[in-house]
């Protein structure tokens, strides 16, 4: 007998347009407003990765249309042009104040990105990153965790901070 799903992992690369879960019918008041649908609504820990982070916001330049879910407040927006976009490659971290899902994470630390969009800083965000605009690398609430970078590409940084989701109680 499988046992009941006890986390989630939403690691979406892609165009928030196509984004299946980013649907007004899959929202629902758990907390922090709005909130996935299912696990978050059974408070079941959630991780989200690149879009997966993204649809956690109100709203984005990239598909207007197509709400976002609200756990997070603000726009997500598009780089200028000012720097090469996407933003693919390794980039250092800042770590403003402690974090359970970067728990033995070093500020400076270097993860891999691939992306064109970015969310803003908010209350929620426990890591930033600066790519011509700094923008939220990782936040944390109620029992959502989410990263703009790709842990699973980010070497030891990266492992270490799946291992922390993973010892989640």
């Amino acid at each position: 007998m499988l046992e009941p799903l006890r986390k989630v992992v939403e690691n979406s690369i892609g165009s928030r347009a196509a984004g299946t879960f980013v649907d007004r019918s899959a929202r629902t008041k758990s907390f922090a407003g709005s909130a996935p649908a299912g696990p978050a609504r059974e408070d079941k820990p959630f991780l989200g990765i690149c879009l997966g982070l993204q649809a956690l916001y109100e709203s984005s330049e990239e598909a207007p249309e197509a709400p976002g879910l609200g756990a997070l407040r603000g726009r997500v927006a598009r780089f200028e042009r000012v720097f090469k976009v996407p933003h693919v490659g390794w980039s250092q971290l800042e770590i403003p104040r402690q974090s359970r899902l970067l728990g033995g994470v070093a500020g400076g630390s270097f993860v891999y990105y691939c992306h064109s969009y970015y969310g803003p800083v908010t209350e929620e965000s426990v890591a930033l990153t600066d790519y011509g605009q700094r923008f939220a690398a990782a936040v944390e609430t109620g029992n959502l965790w989410a990263v703009q970078f790709h842990p699973e590409k980010s070497g030891e940084v990266g492992l270490r901070v799946l291992k922390n989701f993973l010892d989640l109680k």
